[in-house]
């Protein structure tokens, strides 16, 4: 990967075990003047990293091992940048990002779906079940049980269905897909 194709921002998202590598240009904190650059990744947990930034030219060039990664547990990690000379010491950035699970060091079987798409998925089984068993209330032994009506069951449906179809589009964007969608006309002489 050439200098040109780092990313020059904190990764928004990674696979705990994926080597990660960006660069950072700041003008009133150039590394050729002194300045040092560090990020600190920090979860819910005790998991966390920093990572110290390298000088490069006019930049500071951050490479994170794979190794440093690998035990990260999935999951939402905070991170705030930090430039420091001679006493000096500010915060210029700040954000969070996402470890995802990686595959190869898991067991067993993975679910990769959010949570919006399992609770979709746990609604269309429901309707699906439903069609063949169409009762509101029903009683085992001396216990009465009500059912969702299906009316209410659709109208969660369309309200999950409308979050997990932004999802989608939200990670085609990511992907470089484009913004706005075509719109097609056909124009027609009228006499």
């Amino acid at each position: 990967m050439s200098i040109d194709n780092i990313p020059t921002y904190e990764p928004e998202s990674f696979v705990a075990g994926e080597s990660l590598k960006w660069t950072k240009k700041l003008a009133d904190y150039n590394p050729a003047d002194g300045w040092a650059l560090t990020t600190h990744f920090r979860g819910v947990t005790a998991d966390g990293f920093d990572a110290a930034g390298v000088a490069d030219g006019n930049q500071f060039l951050i490479a994170v091992p794979a190794a440093t990664t690998a035990p990260l547990a999935a999951g939402t990690y905070y991170w705030q940048t930090w430039v420091e000379k001679d006493g000096e010491k500010y915060m210029i950035d700040s954000g969070q990002t996402e470890v995802r699970p990686g595959l190869a060091g898991l067991e067993g079987t993975y679910d990769g779906r959010s949570q919006v798409k399992k609770i979709l998925d746990a609604i269309d089984a429901t309707i699906e079940g439903r069609a063949t068993t169409d009762q509101h209330m029903y009683m085992i032994g001396n216990r009465q049980l009500m059912r969702i009506p299906v009316e209410q069951l659709l109208s969660v449906r369309t309200k999950y269905a409308q979050l997990y179809a932004r999802e989608l589009r939200a990670a085609s964007l990511k992907e470089g897909a484009p913004f706005l969608k075509n719109i097609y006309t056909r124009f027609t002489n009228a006499s």
